[in-house]
């Protein structure tokens, strides 16, 4: 039995078709929803570390830091109906480093004042609602079962959302710069982004990042579509210990919506 060889036409047919479908998928990525890998701890319990989390890069318009390495086609924002609001989760590139993308959750508008105060948050001098809930439970690098204090926060608009602290002693909340801050006062056109994790997030406190410019940021986290907690107990460049890698899905994360 003889099989006709695919002719030249519908070769070209056949590859055009896949391009296209190459473009649309690329326009998707650009324009709509991406997934994005969180990959520190500093909005846990909210956001762990190997989460896959869908973003909405339509949310808040779009920028050259929405776009592709980070592609200069138009300078500010184009197509920005809303902007960021209190309790968001934010997604934006690093004002001082965009190589780099953070995920903090929005505190502070363009002109209001936030600080922390023995470990509260007080924005515009209101002091956010906090209720104790059960302890984060989670392993050190030796296996060790750890817990930290988590709290239920309520912000000054209402939204809820659990925090969680890594030292509650007297001495901590009262003498750790963590917990006792200046109070900022957010210039305009920028936001003030902070971790959940509040003793272990890098956020508008410090100097690197800081205020975070409108342009910068790009999406905002709505949905946790992917979970898988890691352990790797070998040596990443010997492929000989590479089979210490465990994975290990987290059931209860996938599909909660990011609030």
């Amino acid at each position: 039995m003889f099989f006709n060889k695919p002719s030249e036409h519908r070769f070209r047919k056949t590859m055009r078709d896949i391009v296209f479908l190459f473009m649309i998928l690329l326009t998707f990525r650009a324009v709509s929803y991406q997934h994005y890998l969180i990959p520190s701890g500093s909005l846990i319990p909210t956001l762990n570390v190997g989460d896959f989390v869908m973003v909405n890069k339509a949310a808040y318009g779009y920028s050259r830091y929405s776009l592709p390495q980070h592609l200069n086609l138009f300078s500010g924002k184009i197509f920005m109906t809303k902007t960021p609001q209190i309790g968001d989760v934010i997604a934006f590139a690093n004002p001082k480093n965009t190589k780099m993308d953070y995920i903090k959750r929005c505190v502070g508008l363009p002109g209001d004042r936030v600080q922390l105060r023995q470990g509260k948050l007080y924005i515009n001098g209101q002091v956010c609602q906090y209720k104790r809930v059960e302890n984060y439970k989670t392993t050190d690098s030796k296996g060790k079962t750890v817990e930290y204090h988590c709290y239920e926060e309520t912000l000054p608009n209402g939204v809820k959302h659990i925090i969680m602290r890594t030292e509650d002693s007297s001495d901590g909340l009262f003498m750790d710069p963590r917990n006792n801050t200046e109070e900022f006062v957010v210039p305009a056109g920028h936001y003030f982004g902070l971790g959940d994790n509040r003793n272990q997030s890098q956020d508008s406190r410090y100097p690197n990042p800081g205020f975070v410019p409108i342009e910068y940021i790009w999406a905002k986290a709505e949905l946790i579509c992917f979970s898988v907690e890691f352990s790797f107990a070998g040596e990443k460049w010997n492929p000989l210990t590479w089979h210490k890698l465990r994975l290990k899905p987290r059931w209860t994360h996938i599909g909660k919506k990011i609030i």
